[in-house]
């Protein structure tokens, strides 16, 4: 059965595009490999089993499960209130004398920083 609906933000009713929307089973398992996302507008569509909820998520609002046939217009209340958010990733190579460095923060990519030679 496919389900279709957008989600929105119950701050602004602004459409959340990227929040998680992930089936969940009778005996209250997610089945992730049915999940989706929600496009730019906050659109989605998904297929899933007869009886089976759907598990609305996104950074910074409260997860909300609904049944199937409440899934049409999903509003997500703001959760915690996130003041950063970090994330870091390092990968060092030898090319020829330069050891090459990357490093992601804050949603910002770092490319090819050389580090000094320490031979």
């Amino acid at each position: 059965m496919k389900v279709t609906g957008y989600v929105v933000a119950g701050d602004n009713k602004q459409s959340i595009p990227g929040a998680n929307i992930v089936p969940v089973d009778a005996a209250g398992n997610l089945v992730f490999k049915k999940a989706t996302i929600t496009n730019m507008d906050g659109e989605y569509s998904i297929d899933v089993e007869p009886g089976q909820k759907l598990r609305f998520s996104y950074v910074g609002y409260e997860t909300k499960t609904v049944k199937q046939e409440d899934a049409d217009m999903v509003t997500l209340k703001p959760g915690i209130e996130l003041k950063e958010v970090v994330i870091t990733a390092k990968r060092i190579e030898k090319k020829k004398d330069n050891t090459l460095i990357y490093a992601a923060a804050a949603g910002l990519l770092l490319l090819g920083v050389a580090a000094a030679n320490r031979d």
